[in-house]
């Protein structure tokens, strides 16, 4: 960890939570730079240009994937006679904490706790009666599934349930700040250490009640926020919380339906195919069964049709995957994007088609289970 003193030179974004800054602050080698940084405004309150700010600096001297920038932690006093001034301050929200014992640790009125207003409704309810929920493992996912959802049926809810193995603040998502204001998800649940959502839970398994019994969502679609991890091993990655979701939706008597990570692209071997996150997900994590989505139209081109679709069918048999959980083909349709451009690991859907079919697949099977549902009633 490094932490650093430095001064506000810019505010180049100002957003309800959050503000992108410029802080100008001693490198390592003690020459001064100016690079971005965050400031969560929920958090330390706002900074203003010429403020003393101290910020974490560890992620983007890491030069991490999604780490290009310094986050601020707290702001320094304005004058040295006051040495103890209360620099910002809320409203206590709850009684549960979110990043707790951290320094940043926040009161939230986490939804099922006593002070809620839905405390009564949920201490009862064990089941989610069915309710589909479609299972992801990267963040970009969740928003290419929606698409999907939204394109057949702009009327159906969508509630986004942010579990907490990649980034802990919603607000960090831009892609969340669009599909929120236009629409795209209806709702967002931040559960475990997950903070910033429209709502807060304890857990998944709450958050999955939450959202069907309090919130009356039709679709769930679970997955990590921004910056998932890898490490080339097997269980060492953040995919693996796709196999706990799936286990979680069971629990609560929902329909689980796994969103595969899958490429044609990918220059990595262990991501070609299905990518290994979801492979060891699925056959070794999920201990309970579920729906996977396979699109009908996966080859890229008549040339390669017989081996990409080869490659798949031996990954789901070597596995073992097919003996727990059940495989759906399905027939694709024309997305619409709803103005949200989405990439996945810098590829688009032009450039990498096979990421985005798999979740748009997942999307669609889990509308068509949520239609057979009405139909039964």
């Amino acid at each position: 960890m490094r932490l650093v003193w430095g001064v506000c030179e810019q505010i180049a974004k100002q957003e309800l939570h959050l503000q992108h800054i410029f802080v100008s602050s001693k490198g390592r080698e003690g020459a001064l730079n100016v690079r971005p940084a965050l400031v969560y405004t929920k958090l330390t309150g706002e900074v203003a240009l010429g403020d003393k700010v101290l910020i974490n600096t560890t992620g983007f001297d890491l030069d991490l994937g999604t780490g290009g920038f310094d986050i601020v932690i707290a702001k320094a006093p304005k004058s040295e006679d006051s040495p103890y001034e209360t620099m910002y301050e809320t409203e206590h929200e709850g009684k549960i904490m979110k990043l707790r014992y951290t320094p940043l640790q926040k009161e939230v009125c986490s939804i099922e706790s006593q002070e809620s207003e839905f405390h009564e409704l949920l201490k009862s309810q064990t089941s989610i009666e069915g309710m589909p929920v479609v299972c992801c493992s990267l963040h970009s996912q969740v928003f290419a599934v929606a698409q999907a959802i939204k394109t057949q049926s702009k009327d159906c809810k969508i509630a986004y349930i942010m579990t907490d193995e990649a980034s802990l603040l919603a607000d960090l998502s831009e892609n969340l700040k669009y599909a929120r204001a236009h629409d795209l998800i209806d709702t967002c649940i931040t559960c475990g250490q997950a903070y910033g959502g429209d709502y807060e839970t304890v857990n998944l398994h709450s958050a999955l009640l939450v959202a069907h019994h309090a919130l009356k969502a039709d679709i769930c679609i679970v997955g990590v926020g921004p910056g998932i991890t890898g490490t080339d091993t097997t269980f060492g990655h953040g995919g693996i919380a796709q196999g706990e979701a799936i286990n979680a939706v069971n629990a609560v008597r929902g329909t689980a339906i796994a969103c595969l990570r899958m490429s044609s692209e990918d220059e990595r071997e262990r991501h070609q195919g299905i990518s290994h996150h979801s492979l060891s997900a699925l056959s070794r994590i999920a201990l309970a069964p579920c729906a996977i989505a396979i699109p009908a139209d996966l080859a890229l081109s008549k040339d390669d049709e017989s081996y990409f679709n080869k490659r798949i069918d031996a990954q789901l048999r070597e596995g073992g995957i097919l003996t727990i959980h059940r495989r759906f083909n399905v027939e694709s349709y024309p997305v619409e994007d709803f103005g949200l451009k989405l990439t996945s690991m810098g590829r688009s859907k032009e450039t990498d088609p096979v990421f985005f079919k798999a979740c748009y697949a997942a999307g669609a099977l889990a509308l068509d289970f949520h239609r057979r549902q009405i139909s039964e009633r």
